[in-house]
């Protein structure tokens, strides 16, 4: 699943914050970072899910992360254009009929990570990133492996 030895990247580090909260939320992990390992490479799922409350639905997860700063308006999810929710529905494709689920209802996700970037910098500041996130973006307060985190939750990215 991860690497195992080496320091994490932020993106695994908010695929693993992402996971966390998503079990807390009801949902069971079904696979991570799924690729086609045949052909030509159409994409990755970052995380695929099966939500308890509706057990026959596969749910796949795009996960973004980022580092907070100050005044940062840019959302991590804005950078899941058009391009790439069209390789998302092909991957997801791929994987629905390897594992003969090509009848079973999907939807797509996305999970936005923020991660204090160097926190000291900030704490002395007038600046909270709670009250940045939560005014700004209703972003929820989250702690990952004693680490706090900023995640939203954002259901059905397909229109």
């Amino acid at each position: 699943m991860f690497r195992k030895g080496k320091q994490l990247t932020l993106g695994q580090l908010g695929e693993r914050a992402a996971a966390a909260y998503l079990k807390r939320k009801g949902y069971r992990i079904i696979d991570f970072n799924f690729k086609n390992d045949r052909g030509k490479r159409v994409g990755e799922i970052d995380i695929i899910v099966q939500e308890k409350a509706a057990p026959g639905q596969i749910v796949f997860v795009e996960v973004k992360a980022r580092l907070l700063k100050n005044n940062d308006d840019l959302l991590p999810e804005e950078n899941i254009n058009r391009f790439k929710l069209h390789k998302l529905q092909k991957i997801a494709q791929v994987y629905l009929k390897n594992n003969h689920l090509l009848d079973i209802p999907y939807r797509f996700d996305a999970v936005s990570v923020w991660f204090p970037d160097i926190y000291d910098s900030v704490a002395n500041s007038a600046f909270s990133p709670e009250n940045f996130l939560a005014e700004r973006f209703k972003v929820k307060t989250a702690l990952f492996s004693s680490r706090q985190c900023w995640i939203k939750h954002i259901e059905n990215i397909f229109i």
